[in-house]
Order: C-alpha cells, then structure tokens, then sequence
C-alpha cells in the first residue's frame, strides 16, 4: 500500500479502537508484497491485549477476499492445523483490516 494511504491504515485504527476497545500502537513494518498491502506488527491493549500482525489492503474486485480464504483454511486444516484465527476484522467501501 502506498505511504499515502497511510491515513486509511489510521483510519482503520481509530475505528478498531472505537468498536473493539482495543487500542494499536505500530511496532514494525514489513515490506509489501505482491499486493502492495499495508503489513506491519502490532501492539495491542485493551480488549485485545498482545502482539498481532495488522494487514490493510484493498478489497479484491476480481476474485474472493483475503478473510473468506483465510477461514476456508482454517475449516480445511490449512498447515496441519497451525493457522491462527483472525482476532478480528473491519471492513470499508474499498479497502479490508485484519
């Protein structure tokens, strides 16, 4: 995700912190991929104490979205089992967080 989409990523923040009671404070960046998604690991407190991995991207216009494969993975038993379950998510008109 380009740097300045970096107010949808705090966007995504403020609202987390408003629904979930959980407040995120970025601790490192991890270079995009092929996606250009917003990738970065987190600190957490309040409803949702601990580190996390935040991804905000787009939502895909041509094919199923990140969170629906995520939890067909899950119900398949994805790498032998060893998936962990998205904490929780939010999404816009364009774009997804998890």
């Amino acid at each position: 995700m380009p740097t300045d989409n970096l107010e949808t990523v705090r966007a995504f923040c403020r609202q987390i912190q408003q629904a979930h009671g959980t407040a995120i404070e970025v601790r490192e960046t991890f270079p995009t991929g092929k996606s250009g998604a917003f990738v970065a690991l987190v600190d957490c407190s309040g409803t949702h104490d601990g580190v996390y991995v935040l991804k905000v991207d787009r939502l895909p216009a041509d094919r199923e979205d990140e969170e629906s494969r995520h939890k067909r993975a899950l119900s398949e038993g994805a790498f032998s089992g060893r998936l962990p379950e998205i904490v929780l998510s939010e999404k816009s008109s364009t774009h997804y967080c998890y």
